[in-house]
């Protein structure tokens, strides 16, 4: 019995050691993309072996944190829409001109709906997700 209890708390220990060693990695990945507070864990089982990332601003924050994640050999994934969503969205962004889209409205995208998708895969496939933050404003 107490070789069982021995060997539980090693794989533990072991496993935890692991996490830190990956949270360090995301923590340096952070440092190193501009205009990133802070990187929370959204959701997952914990395992910390394959991340998905979120997060406002894709170009400047999103994509450039995930790439980092990757060159310290990190298994990455993040939303990519169609082209066609990805036309519509920014056309609408457009036409808002900088002010916030209803709720209501970015629901009925093709955007937001492939998001949805995406995001009920991932979480299906045991995927950790990382936020990169936000503004707190976004539907998505």
């Amino acid at each position: 019995m107490q070789v069982r209890i021995a060997k539980a708390a090693e794989k533990a220990t072991t496993k935890a050691m692991d996490a830190a060693s990956v949270w360090r990695k995301i923590n340096q990945a952070a440092k190193e993309v501009k205009g990133i507070k802070e990187v929370k864990h959204v959701s997952g089982p914990g395992e910390f072996k394959k991340f998905a990332v979120i997060g406002e601003n894709f170009d400047k924050k999103v994509m450039p944190f995930a790439n980092k994640l990757k060159e310290k050999g990190l298994e990455v994934e993040v939303f990519q829409p169609s082209k066609e969503a990805l036309e519509g969205w920014r056309k609408l962004l457009k036409e808002y001109d900088g002010k916030q889209i209803p709720d209501q409205v970015v629901r009925e995208q093709k955007i937001f709906k492939e998001n949805v998708i995406w995001r009920e895969k991932i979480q299906k496939e045991g995927y950790d997700i990382l936020s990169t933050g936000g503004s707190g404003k976004s539907t998505f």
